[in-house]
């Protein structure tokens, strides 16, 4: 039985907990697999997709608290970065001229 109070919440947040608080959070669940497919489509992706954090993550994890794992997520991707950088002008040249010289 339910008894956590979503009153103090707006309508969208309290429809996603009401939700997960009757199928669970489990998404191999049987009973939520069936709930999760009897959803409109958009409202699915309410349900399953945090957008603010897909489009603005680090801002998203420092606003959470969560900086250590942001400042690592951030020096994981300069140094993806800067190695991809490297594999390019090692392997493909003439890609990052021929860039050079469009843009001049």
């Amino acid at each position: 039985m339910n008894t956590n109070d979503y009153s103090e919440l707006s309508g969208k947040w309290q429809k996603r907990f009401e939700f997960f608080d009757k199928y669970g959070t489990n998404p191999k669940a049987p009973e939520f697999k069936a709930a999760i497919k009897a959803v409109p489509f958009m409202q699915r992706n309410l349900y399953l997709i945090n957008f603010i954090a897909f489009f603005f993550g680090f801002i998203y994890f420092f606003v959470l608290g969560l900086w250590r794992k942001n400042l690592t997520l951030l020096g994981i991707t300069v140094i993806c970065s800067i190695l991809l950088d490297v594999a390019i002008m090692l392997f493909a040249p003439d890609i990052t001229e021929h860039t050079v010289r469009c843009h001049q």
